[in-house]
């Protein structure tokens, strides 16, 4: 198979993130303040601006952090491509070591060759280690799962097609390898693994993670799938249908993909919570008390799996908090699960209809 490669020239793009760094620490602290104008403060005493001057400085600081985490996005890049480049270049250095042993064993260079790679494992009982990469995908933490299905949501954005076609076309199998190895969010240890890996690995086993076939990487269990339920059972009254017509009637499509993307904040709020403060906090969300920055939707989800998992337990939500012995572990299952039930929204319909229909959300 031929693949086109790009080559980066390390050296240009670090001075050009220098010239980037420095014209943004040049501009801190000198930018326009239009409240300190005389005109714009006449303006704001007057009462006439409508928020323009607040919101002028909001979008200014918004630019300055998107422009700096874009700066620190593509460094962080480039020491995951500089680090990979070292761990392949020592992997070559002990391959030519072992071969170099094994030209000395008192035969000739040619015959040590030719029976070093008679001898070789094939290539796919060299890297066939889908179970150990599998693994490290069930340790992976919530947030890394969240960050890893954004990538992979970008990538099928940037190749304006679908989720599902990414991870199931194989013209696709080497960029997805190469997002993954380029990753900040892939551990060491998981990299490491890809490296040496069947480059088809990865988009097998993203496929079936992304297709609910993992239930236990992405929380996936009787409690999430009721949460579920219960959820659009409601988007579907408040909206005079049923839950089947939401599930399966196309003239629905979009208001259930728009349903289920409700479920993408969660993780980056769960994952804040601090983990002696959990039983407080998830009560406040039920009473609806300081409920942060989550829309009204994020908090009937959260509500819902409370109610849920309190009755799978014979409780009521109170009791069952402060009983619960391992809150943040169920607290880490709505997040995985509500990683995985987002990505559907970024599937084709066709795929994501029949992923929910085969968890018999209706009966």
């Amino acid at each position: 198979m031929k693949y086109d490669y790009t080559r980066i020239d390390i050296t240009a793009v670090e001075e050009i993130l220098h010239q980037w760094n420095a014209a943004l620490a040049s501009f801190e602290g000198n930018e326009l303040k239009l409240k300190n104008t005389s005109l714009f403060s006449a303006i704001v005493s007057a009462g006439l601006d409508n928020g323009f001057v607040n919101s002028y400085e909001s979008n200014n600081q918004n630019l300055k952090s998107a422009l700096t985490n874009s700066s620190t996005a593509i460094s962080n890049s480039l020491k995951n491509m500089e680090s990979l480049d070292q761990d392949v270049q020592n992997d070559i250095e002990i391959l030519a070591q072992e071969n170099w042993r094994k030209k000395g064993n008192g035969t000739s260079t040619t015959q040590a060759e030719n029976k070093y790679l008679k001898e070789a494992p094939t290539m796919t009982e060299l890297i066939n280690n889908s179970k150990e990469q599998l693994a490290q995908y069930a340790n992976m933490s919530m947030s890394d799962l969240h960050h890893v299905a954004e990538e992979l949501n970008n990538l099928a954005e940037m190749n304006n097609t679908t989720l599902d076609e990414i991870l199931r076309n194989e013209s696709y199998t080497e960029k997805i390898h190469q997002t993954l190895l380029a990753s900040p969010h892939i551990s060491d240890n998981l990299k490491s693994l890809i490296q040496i890996g069947n480059i088809n690995i990865s988009q097998k086993l993203l496929a079936d993670i992304f297709n609910g076939k993992n239930p236990e990487i992405i929380g996936l269990n009787d409690n999430i799938k009721n949460t579920l339920k219960t959820y659009l059972n409601t988007i579907a009254n408040n909206n005079n249908i049923t839950l089947n017509q939401l599930l399966t009637d196309v003239t629905y499509d979009s208001l259930l993909k728009s349903s289920l993307a409700n479920f993408n904040g969660l993780p980056a709020y769960l994952s804040s919570i601090d983990d002696d403060n959990v039983i407080n906090t998830l009560l406040n969300i039920y009473d609806g008390n300081n409920i942060g920055n989550m829309n009204q939707e994020q908090t009937t989800i959260i509500r819902d799996f409370l109610d849920v998992s309190a009755q799978s337990n014979s409780s009521d939500v109170e009791s069952f908090l402060l009983d619960s012995t391992n809150i943040k572990e169920e607290m880490n299952r709505l997040g995985k699960s509500s990683v995985f039930i987002n990505t559907l929204t970024k599937f084709s319909n066709e795929t994501s209809s029949s992923i929910l229909n085969a968890w018999k959300l209706t009966e």
